[in-house]
């Protein structure tokens, strides 16, 4: 696997069940399993685009990701 996990097409179901137990006692717990995989795989999208060479920055209004170069 690449260091960006460029590959990551999933997160593991194992991974998933760990974490809806680790916050079964917050509020993310009314999350779906697939909301929190969403969240994940938006999450590393964000850090491999932030990786690449120049610098940016994230805009998380209503919920999308956004990119824009300086």
């Amino acid at each position: 696997m690449r260091r960006d996990l460029q590959n990551l097409r999933h997160v593991d179901h194992e991974l998933l069940v760990t974490i809806d137990h680790m916050t079964a006692h917050l509020e993310v717990s009314v999350l779906r399993t697939a909301d929190r995989e969403k969240t994940i795989m938006t999450g590393y999208a964000a850090w491999r685009r932030l990786r690449k060479p120049g610098s940016g920055h994230l805009d998380l209004d209503a919920q999308t990701l956004t990119f824009t170069e300086f």
